[in-house]
């Protein structure tokens, strides 16, 4: 400890304290606060979830229960509007409004939320309110003016009310439910049946004779009652079609709605323009003309759908529609949500506790940890804790702990031994001997600084050291952007080398990026009067010992080989601004670049010329 102090005394050190930043918004806060925020929307999205589910189960009740009225009534409405305008005898039409108002007066009085009832026929007049001046009805007949309703529906109704007493105005809201009435039993279903099946098998799917004698004969059978009074033609002489078109005239007639306002095609049930057709067809069969026989019998079918679709339309008897005044339901969701936000808050209040005591029991674990690591800031290195739990805490102390330990053995070791021997032991754990490790094939480079030596002779050592860096900068920094390796300084010239599988590419792409960064370089401190240098560059690729080159008490990591040696004196032969590369660094390229070929040169260390190449940047 008193070591550490002595070190820190003499070269200046003091406590860092005050670069330690104040905890001002921590871990426990945060908890907390994110907690709140997560919980109070889960909260309030709960509420908002149960006001919904309760709002529509209400609905749906009311629903259910305007659907069990309607079932109720159902029978008694359809004949009701369904016989409104025919002539059926006024007693058994009173019987039936009484039946209808009795139970829509019995639905009102056990839903007290129910404002009004009404009944509409298919003509969308009203045929029973409750109660008889109904504001409602209005919007129901605008709706049923667009489209007639064809299945359970709603809409909500706003209303504007002024209070008198309080003097201000307020938004009541309702719901109007409504349903159709459509006749589901009786003749006219049973007719629109037997038409849907005997005359489009009639015209389309064609029959014999013996079938159609067959279908005569249930319709005869059938609606004989219906018919018999109704015309002084036997009603044995009709075909298929006549007594179709014969059958609807008549019940459209006891219901009342054989008139032009219903029906604007009257003249189809003259049977005239039938029996024009059947002659048209007869008359183009015995010419053998299939083809207009077959026109003039779509044209009939046509016809009697016609008459068809009046049948489906006078199906719909009218709509009966209910309104439920929103208020009260309204009141009775907001009680049942007071308890539930009642809940929610206290589940809120419950969890943040919860939370803030589990992060008091986390952070004292990172307070041991904190003063831990300011007792190592201050040179306790023997500073030791104990957190026994087996979660990530107790992993980051353990890692912290291996952290400490080689730190002191860093410490240690940096007092024999230099840095990079220190990243070699790191690579390979055991016994380290000086010897080769292998070899590789790599490709070189070496740049040169040229008349940097005579300048640093005239000038201050700050000012070249300063010079000398800036353009050793430039280099190293494209060499590393190409993933090159710095393998040493020697004064003013770099040495690198490249690996990989287009090595031959990477190092040529390099030497021309430094050449274009140098002379830009130089160019701006030319503009700026200042001292700027020009430098050579060699090139070349081949194979080279890699090994720990020294002594067992000494030693280091290096390439060693005649590559190096070869690389380093095309650099010493390149002029300034001149990329020298051996033609076998060139021969191995997959790229193209652009070179010029020079005379063989003559190299130290080699019996024949060496064949040397200028690259152009």
């Amino acid at each position: 400890m008193k070591f550490f102090n002595f070190i820190k005394k003499l070269l200046g050190i003091r406590k860092r304290k005050e670069k330690i930043r104040n905890v001002i918004f921590g871990l426990r806060i945060r908890a907390v606060f994110l907690l709140s925020i997560v919980l109070l929307f889960t909260c309030f999205l709960f509420v908002i979830f149960i006001y919904f589910i309760q709002y529509n189960l209400i609905l749906k009740e009311k629903n259910e229960r305007f659907l069990n009225l309607t079932s109720l009534m159902e029978g008694s409405s359809s004949l009701y509007l369904y016989y409104k305008d025919s002539k059926l005898p006024e007693e058994e039409l009173t019987k039936n409004y009484l039946f209808i108002s009795n139970e829509i007066s019995k639905f009102k009085e056990l839903n007290s939320d129910v404002n009004s009832i009404f009944l509409l026929d298919d003509r969308n007049r009203v045929s029973l309110s409750l109660p008889k001046s109904n504001k409602f009805v209005s919007e129901l007949i605008k709706i049923q003016k667009k489209e007639k309703t064809q299945k359970l529906s709603s809409k909500e109704i706003k209303e504007k009310i002024f209070d008198k007493s309080k003097k201000k105005k307020y938004i009541k809201h309702y719901r109007m439910v409504y349903l159709p009435v459509i006749l589901q039993t009786g003749d006219l279903i049973l007719i629109n049946n037997d038409f849907d099946e005997i005359v489009t098998s009639l015209h389309k799917k064609g029959i014999n004779d013996k079938k159609k004698q067959n279908y005569h004969a249930l319709l005869v059978n059938k609606y004989k009652e219906l018919m018999e009074n109704q015309t002084n033609i036997p009603f044995y002489s009709y075909s298929v079609d006549e007594i179709f078109i014969e059958i609807y005239k008549n019940l459209f007639k006891n219901i009342g709605k054989l008139k032009y306002e219903y029906i604007k095609d009257n003249w189809l049930f003259n049977k005239n323009w039938l029996s024009n057709l059947n002659q048209k067809v007869e008359k183009a069969l015995s010419n053998n003309n299939l083809i207009e026989a077959k026109k003039y019998d779509e044209e009939i079918y046509i016809n009697m759908q016609k008459i068809r679709s009046y049948g489906e339309d006078f199906k719909y008897l009218g709509v009966l529609g209910v309104v439920f005044d929103l208020s009260n339901i309204k009141l009775q969701v907001n009680r049942n949500q007071i308890f539930f936000i009642i809940l929610a808050s206290l589940i809120f209040v419950l969890s943040v506790i919860l939370v803030f005591i589990a992060t008091g029991h986390i952070l004292r674990n990172i307070k041991k940890m904190e003063k831990w690591a300011l007792e190592i800031a201050n040179g306790n290195l023997d500073y030791q804790i104990k957190i026994k739990q087996k979660d990530e805490i107790g992993r980051l102390a353990d890692v912290f702990q291996m952290m400490i330990e080689e730190l002191i053995e860093k410490y240690h070791l940096e007092k024999f031994v230099s840095s990079s021997t220190i990243s070699m032991i790191s690579q390979k754990r055991g016994e380290i001997e000086p010897g080769k490790v292998g070899r590789k094939k790599l490709a070189f480079l070496f740049s040169d600084i040229r008349g940097f030596t005579s300048f640093s002779e005239k000038n201050e050592p700050e000012t070249v050291i300063e010079i000398l860096n800036l353009y050793f900068e430039r280099q190293v920094k494209i060499i590393k952007k190409y993933r090159g390796d710095i393998d040493d300084y020697v004064g003013d010239q770099i040495m690198a080398h490249f690996d990989g599988e287009n090595k031959a590419d990477t190092v040529v792409l390099v030497a021309t990026e430094i050449m274009r960064e140098i002379s830009k370089l130089n160019e701006e401190r030319q503009k700026n009067n200042l001292p700027y240098f020009e430098i050579g560059i060699g090139i070349h690729i081949g194979d080279v010992v890699i090994g720990n080159i020294g002594t067992e008490l000494r030693m280091d990591f290096a390439c060693i080989g005649d590559a190096v040696n070869t690389a380093s004196r095309l650099c010493s032969i390149a002029k300034p601004y001149e990329i020298i590369a051996s033609k076998t660094l060139i021969t191995e390229t997959k790229k193209f670049f652009s070179f010029e070929e020079l005379a063989p040169v003559k190299l130290k260390g080699k019996e024949s010329p060496f064949e040397i190449v200028r690259i152009k940047w």
